[in-house]
């Protein structure tokens, strides 16, 4: 059994030897039958060896392997076979499966826009044709250029020749550069524009506020233009000033879309005099006022109208009639200022103040009183916000009679007329004779006024200081003040008048008294005492 396995094993061996011995011989044929190329410029060299020259040196090569095996022991040297010299193969003329026949430049665009690129992708004819280089230039390059890869860059508009060129073979095209159309851009349909004042006054300053539709519309701006800068001039924001008096038109534009405002300018009107701005009468009737506007150039057209037509109502020239007892107020106006007429309506068409009955003629006579008009507090127990305004913007003042008391309100110290000013003022007497009273309710005040207590009689503040209370610190803190005619108040709230130092004074004595009283007692305590242990 060993006998036979040796054998299979001698077997596997010999023949796994052959089969390495043809390998080594294929491997070495195909090594020899490789062609050694050397390429030049135009010309292409080639080594060929033949065939018959690869299976001799196989065959020989098998022959020096028998040899080494059956060499005998002498060691005689064997002749080695020489190798047949390898003939240089020359292409013929005729060959010229490896030239460059034709250069195809596939698809490529003859024309291009200024900025762009493009890329030639170049295939030499036949495609097997090796080691050629492809050359590329543009006769041109100020208005293109191209590079070793054949990407070509449009520089500048004009023309260029692009040549591509391989061995002896060359292909060429004209290659035109255009410059860039511009964006197309959107036109303006429309101009927005917002509402504005018709008329304005003489250095006056208002804003056109346009926009341009669609609003994606580009490449346009809003332009603005006067048609009289003596009149009105306008800025490239559309702020409009007014210059002189008359009538402008100023252009909107974008694109090819215009718009026309038309604007007056009139010159500022300073004052609206009136003849009489107080009138009292009786149910049935009527007054004329007498209004006109300063200066002369300023808007002279003056309307009426009555806050209460069912107390007074006025006609559009100016008439007024009264109806019902009440009072109302006439607001005469041009639309650039305005005044209030006050007209109280009675049964007797007469005012009472300060206890005498006074004629109409008495009571619109200004220079019959120091500070101006006087009213009634029964009838007049709010100003309201359109009286103060008038006596502000006037400068008016005016005195509100009330029962022992007066309040005046004077033009100039108002700083703010949306605050109504309540003109009743009630007067207590609190403990220990203290006179307490408020004013406007606790709310603000319109601006300083000045309180007289014109019947001492009825409200005696004579010895007494005057104190505010303080809500946050929740007590009175004393004020200072000139007299009980002339109480100047600057703020809403609570008062009193009071002798508080005089109580402090003889709260300070009782004191006194009753500590020596007390430091009397002790004394007497003591010597008593002392008395005992001496008579004892």
């Amino acid at each position: 059994m060993k006998k036979k396995l040796y054998r299979l094993f001698a077997i596997y061996v010999t023949s796994l030897a052959v089969l390495m011995s043809i390998f080594s011989a294929s491997v070495y044929a195909e090594e020899i039958a490789e062609p050694n190329v050397s390429v030049g410029e135009g010309s292409v060299e080639t080594n060929v060896v033949e065939e018959s020259t690869i299976i001799e040196e196989s065959t020989s090569e098998g022959k020096e392997d028998e040899l080494s095996e059956n060499q005998t022991a002498n060691d005689e040297p064997q002749e080695t076979p020489q190798e047949t010299p390898q003939e240089e193969v020359v292409p013929s003329e005729n060959d010229d499966s490896k030239q460059v026949t034709d250069i195809d430049l596939g698809e490529y665009n003859s024309e291009m826009l200024v900025g762009t690129k493009q890329l030639l992708m170049v295939t030499l004819i036949p495609t097997d044709a090796e080691g050629n280089t492809v050359e590329f230039r543009s006769s041109n390059e100020e208005i293109a250029t191209i590079n070793g890869l054949g990407r070509i860059s449009a520089l500048a508009a004009g023309q260029t020749v692009i040549t591509v060129k391989c061995g002896e073979k060359e292909v060429s095209f004209t290659l035109k550069v255009k410059e860039k159309e511009s964006e197309k851009k959107t036109e303006v349909k429309d101009i927005e524009i917002s509402s504005y004042k018709k008329k304005i006054k003489i250095d006056e300053v208002i804003v056109i506020n346009a926009k341009i539709l669609p609003m994606e519309a580009s490449g346009t701006e809003l332009k603005f233009k006067s048609s009289d800068e003596k009149v009105a001039t306008v800025n490239s924001s559309g702020e409009v000033k007014g210059i002189g008096k008359g009538k402008v038109t100023i252009t909107v534009s974008a694109g090819d879309i215009s718009k026309k405002i038309e604007l007056e300018v009139v010159v500022a009107t300073k004052k609206i005099s009136i003849d009489k701005d107080y009138f009292v009468l009786k149910p049935g009737d009527t007054r004329n006022i007498n209004a006109s506007v300063v200066p002369e150039e300023s808007n002279q057209e003056i309307k009426y109208k009555s806050m209460d037509e069912s107390v007074a109502s006025v006609t559009p020239e100016g008439v007024i009639t009264a109806k019902k007892v009440g009072n109302t107020s006439i607001i005469v106006s041009n639309e650039d200022l305005s005044v209030l007429v006050t007209v109280i309506v009675n049964q007797t068409g007469k005012r009472k103040a300060e206890g005498n009955d006074l004629s109409e003629n008495d009571i619109n006579n200004e220079t019959s009183y120091e500070f101006g008009r006087i009213i009634d507090a029964a009838e007049y127990s709010l100003l309201t916000k359109d009286m103060l305004k008038y006596i502000y913007e006037n400068e008016k003042n005016y005195i509100v009679v009330g029962d022992g008391y007066s309040i005046k309100v004077e033009g100039k110290n108002i700083v703010n007329y949306n605050n109504e000013l309540n003109t009743k003022v009630n007067f207590t007497k609190g403990k220990d004779g203290d006179v307490e009273f408020e004013i406007n309710a606790g709310k603000n005040l319109c601006g300083e006024i000045t309180l007289s207590i014109d019947d001492e009689s009825l409200i005696d503040v004579t010895g007494k200081d005057l104190y505010l209370y303080n809500v946050s610190k929740k007590t009175y803190e004393k004020i200072q003040y000139r007299g009980a005619d002339n109480i100047l108040i600057t703020k809403a709230g609570k008062y009193k008048f009071s002798d508080e130092k005089i109580k402090l004074e003889k709260k300070y004595v009782n004191a006194f008294f009753i500590g020596v009283g007390f430091i009397g007692i002790l004394v007497a305590v003591y010597i008593f005492t002392k008395k005992r242990y001496l008579f004892w």
